[in-house]
This record gives structure tokens, C-alpha cells and sequence, in this order.
């Protein structure tokens, strides 16, 4: 489910004109961990998140912020204080190059090692590089555990 505001739940049972509360989405549909992009877009539902985290515990749901490009160099500029507070309420913030953690305003980010980057792209093991279809690609390549041809 993709969820830009927490009005984007389904609507509750009882009624179908009442928007659902996330806290009890998040647990009736046993979410392992909660996604959102962007600091500012779904900003409500990370505020939603925390204030269901400081009652429930910080090991509720973890919650993962990835930075968008926006956030770092259109929003935060005047908001740097909403940034800040809600990239350290999330238990990991991440982003796809280094070049946009250094764009955030300094301190907006936590510096205790729950910032990551995760570069964008796909990276082949040197076997598959220049491997014109999959269906040429040695069954070997793919050999993990779990995975079964």
C-alpha cells in the first residue's frame, strides 16, 4: 500500500466514509517495516509514525525516510527544523548519493550511524557484464540461497 497521507488508508469496516487509522492498519496487516519517500511529500505520515512510536515504543515498526532530491535542495532550505525533526524520528534515513547528505542543512540529519546511502543503479557480477539476454547467462550467476531456477 503506498500512502502519501495517513487519509490515504482504506476506509474503516464500520464505515466506509471514515478514513482507517495507521496504527491499527500497521498491526492488523503485521508490517514489518514502514518505507517513505521523501521528508516533506508524506510528511504527515511520519509525523503519524512518531507520535505512534513515542506511545508505543521505539521498536514499533521501524520506520526507513528515503531523501529525496527536494527534500535536501527545494524544502528544507525554509524548514529545516521539520527536516531535522523528522529525519531523526525514523530509525534510518537513506539516500542515493553521498552529494545529497551534504546538501542537508547541517545537523538535519543523525550523524550516529542511522544515515546510509544507497547508490542507485544496478551493479552485475562481471560474468553477466555484456550477456545479451537472460537466457544466456550460466545458471551458475544466479545461484543463491532461496533462490531456485
Amino acid at each position: 500500500m503506498i500512502l502519501a497521507s495517513p487519509d490515504d488508508l482504506p476506509p474503516t469496516a464500520a464505515n466506509p466514509d471514515e478514513v482507517g487509522d495507521l496504527e491499527q492498519y500497521l498491526d492488523a496487516a503485521d508490517v514489518a517495516v514502514v518505507g517513505v519517500l521523501h521528508a516533506f511529500k508524506c510528511g504527515d505520515v511520519l509525523d503519524q509514525l512518531a507520535d505512534i512510536k513515542r506511545q508505543r515504543g521505539a521498536d514499533f515498526v521501524p520506520t526507513v525516510l528515503v531523501l529525496g532530491g527536494t527534500d535536501v535542495n527545494v524544502d528544507a532550505g525554509d524548514k529545516a527544523d521539520v527536516l531535522t525533526r523528522r529525519a531523526h524520528a525514523v530509525d534510518k534515513v537513506v539516500s542515493f548519493s553521498a552529494s545529497m547528505i551534504a546538501a542537508a542543512p547541517p545537523g538535519s540529519l543523525p550523524s550516529d550511524g542511522r544515515t546510509a546511502v544507497v547508490p542507485q543503479g544496478v551493479s552485475l557480477p562481471e560474468e553477466v557484464k555484456g550477456v545479451p539476454s537472460v537466457e544466456g547467462v550460466p545458471s551458475g550467476v544466479f545461484e543463491e540461497e532461496g533462490f531456485e531456477e
